[in-house]
């Protein structure tokens, strides 16, 4: 197996947010993609990640790998890329070698770790009842407001746009994504929606900003959101939140 990517950020990036969320998981790769998806601990979020064979310069796979790692080390190496270095992923002698190429060569050797697969929820079926595609950054600062305020973060949607709140007995905060709006890409509200959730969980798409300029988020009234991002042809990244009642 050889995989190398000109463009680091690919894997670098959603990478720091799942290290943040889970300790340790599976990376199944096979002649269309590396994937990687599971939940936290606790249950309260699944991820998913499909990097597709198109993204990478080079694409060898002559079986189908299940590659256990510790997350946060597989993160922790990856942050050490440059935009100019290249990224190749090798597995050799039961462990992945990452190698990082650019002014020179760094090459790092991760253990492979023995890590029973789990099962995952089924989540295919779910229905959403708001549906919004918005500007990355303008997300990420109206979460970063709420973290000044609150622990929990409240989305609404109707017919006027998309709303973002979070607050306490002593503060608050509201950010307004208005239909007419250059930020709001896509708006469907099939009925008027809100439903908080915990700010810990929402608040890693913060490094989202700097992989894609939109991100689209799913909601309905106390349900679970699904906040995802995409390139086409290269990668696709979901997190699914379970909401939290009051």
């Amino acid at each position: 197996m050889k995989l190398v990517l000109n463009d680091s950020d690919l894997l670098k990036i959603p990478m720091k947010t799942i290290s943040q969320i889970i300790d340790e998981g599976i990376f199944t790769i096979n002649k269309d993609s590396f994937q990687f998806a599971s939940t936290d601990r606790a249950m309260i979020c699944m991820i998913e990640l499909k990097l597709l064979s198109t993204a990478f310069e080079e694409y060898v796979v002559d079986k189908e790998y299940s590659i256990g790692l510790n997350l946060e080390n597989f993160a922790d190496v990856l942050a050490r890329a440059t935009k100019k270095d290249k990224l190749t992923l090798e597995v050799k002698e039961g462990k992945l070698i990452v190698t990082l190429e650019g002014t020179g060569k760094r090459r790092f050797a991760l253990p492979i770790l023995d890590i029973k697969k789990e099962d995952l929820p089924d989540v295919s079926n779910l229905e959403f009842t708001a549906k919004v595609t918005m500007n990355t950054n303008l997300l990420s600062e109206a979460i970063r407001d709420v973290e000044l305020v609150g622990e929990s973060i409240l989305f609404k949607a109707n017919e006027n746009g998309f709303f973002i709140e979070g607050g306490s007995e002593m503060s608050t905060t509201t950010t307004e994504v208005l239909k007419d709006s250059p930020d709001l890409i896509e708006l469907e509200v099939k009925t008027p929606s809100k439903a908080r959730y915990p700010l810990d969980y929402i608040s890693k798409v913060i490094a989202l900003k700097e992989l894609s300029n939109d991100i689209t988020i799913e909601f309905a009234n106390d349900f679970p959101c699904k906040i995802s991002s995409k390139i086409l042809d290269k990668i696709y990244f979901s997190m699914i939140i379970a909401p939290r009642v009051e």
